[in-house]
């Protein structure tokens, strides 16, 4: 039942070798996108395991079973040897032997084992067998563990070897993702620095426009009221002109002339050497 939940969730597999035991193989199930069913199975595999694989199991009494490369050893080429081993306790060496020769006086005195012309053909069959065992049975043998050899590497160890590298590959690229994820921190930091600096700039350059419009404003302000007040004085001063040159009459200029002359020619008598 473990084994048929494990196998249909694609989370056991089972190494074949000289020693069979069962591992743990972890499947990536990239075609769901629910998180939910994948936590699903996963919890359902920790309970399995809990369960068929934790400290309360038994492994000393209760060993987990494991599947043989060759089948155990024989006598006579066919009786398995255990059932040898349990005479020898009670009977010796010599006890199945004996124990297999009264059987078969046994069933050849009571006719259950009837002796007709076939016999001798059976018997025949046995020794070309054996023959054939004996001469061409190791070839055979050591063919057929060749081609089982073979097929066990294409169809187990193969795909599994396949399996893990594509498992470390994607294990490999989820580090390497991790570990770009881990970069994007310092991405966004020299990120919201750039930001920061380019609202920096902005924030200077509207005060440099500010302080630019303001300053613009500030010199209309006074070349107006120079050019107004320079404007008033010319204004006054050519009205004081004015007024002065249209207030002299004819004989005050030429009396106003007359005194000029005259203190030319008295500078110029008391300064001889001009």
């Amino acid at each position: 039942m473990l084994s048929r939940l494990a196998f249909k969730h694609g989370l056991v597999a089972v190494r074949s070798g000289p020693k069979l035991e069962p591992f743990v193989v972890a499947s990536f199930h990239t075609n769901t996108k629910d998180t939910a069913e994948t936590q699903k199975l996963i919890d359902n595999w920790t309970r399995c395991k809990e369960k068929y694989y934790g400290p309360q199991r038994d492994l000393v009494n209760f060993p987990h079973p494991k599947i043989q490369d060759t089948h155990e050893a024989v006598r006579l080429g066919f009786i398995p040897k255990s059932w040898f081993d349990a005479f020898y306790p009670k009977t010796g060496v010599s006890g199945p032997y004996f124990a297999l020769g009264g059987l078969t006086t046994y069933v050849m005195s009571k006719e259950i084992w009837v002796m007709t012309e076939s016999f001798v053909e059976m018997a025949m069959f046995w020794v070309a067998i054996a023959f054939i065992t004996k001469k061409w049975g190791p070839n055979i043998s050591a063919a057929l563990a060749t081609r089982a050899q073979k097929l066990e590497e294409k169809n187990f160890h193969a795909p599994l070897e396949e399996s893990r590298s594509a498992f470390a590959e994607a294990v490999g690229k989820i580090d390497s993702q991790i570990q770009q994820e881990a970069r994007h921190k310092y991405m966004f930091d020299a990120q919201r620095e750039n930001v920061d600096l380019q609202l920096e700039a902005r924030y200077r350059e509207r005060m440099a426009e500010v302080h630019s419009a303001v300053k613009r404003r500030l010199d209309y302000q006074v070349e107006l009221v120079n050019t107004q007040k320079r404007f008033e004085q010319d204004h006054m001063v050519n009205w004081i002109v004015d007024n002065v040159v249209k207030g002299i009459t004819p004989k005050q200029e030429k009396d106003a002339i007359t005194s000029c002359i005259a203190n030319l020619k008295s500078l110029a008598k008391s300064n001889p050497a001009l």
